[in-house]
């Protein structure tokens, strides 16, 4: 599950997206702010190449897409395709949030797919 901290990451939805280094001394974040300190971690500690997701209609949460092992079942999981590869599809906003599981009210909406590693995450 990817479950966060209230405490630690007070939420506060704005315009303006940070830097994951700034995510981390700011003293609050959003939710493309944490996809993008999520993605940051995953590709420095884990070296896996994580998808930002951004629902376009209304165009209004970012999560993450994490590369999906093919030994693992997908089960019940929510997932997209993209360039040839599946990608589970996970929340670092939503507290308490289960991994691969996206609110019911999203799985309808339309999807963008932020490449971080072609927008310079190093």
């Amino acid at each position: 599950d990817f479950i966060s901290s209230k405490e630690a990451f007070p939420y506060k939805a704005d315009t303006k997206s940070l830097f994951a280094e700034e995510t981390l001394a700011a003293s609050e974040s959003d939710c493309e702010d944490r996809a993008v300190l999520f993605a940051a971690l995953a590709h420095e500690l884990l070296d896996i190449k994580v998808l930002g997701i951004e629902y376009t209609n209304p165009s209004d949460h970012v999560i993450v897409a994490i590369p999906h092992k093919a030994d693992v079942p997908l089960n019940n999981l929510d997932f997209i395709d993209y360039k040839g590869e599946t990608y589970i599809l996970g929340d670092p906003t939503a507290y308490g949030a289960a991994y691969g599981k996206v609110a019911e009210g999203r799985k309808n909406q339309s999807l963008n797919v932020i490449d971080f590693e072609s927008q310079c995450i190093d």
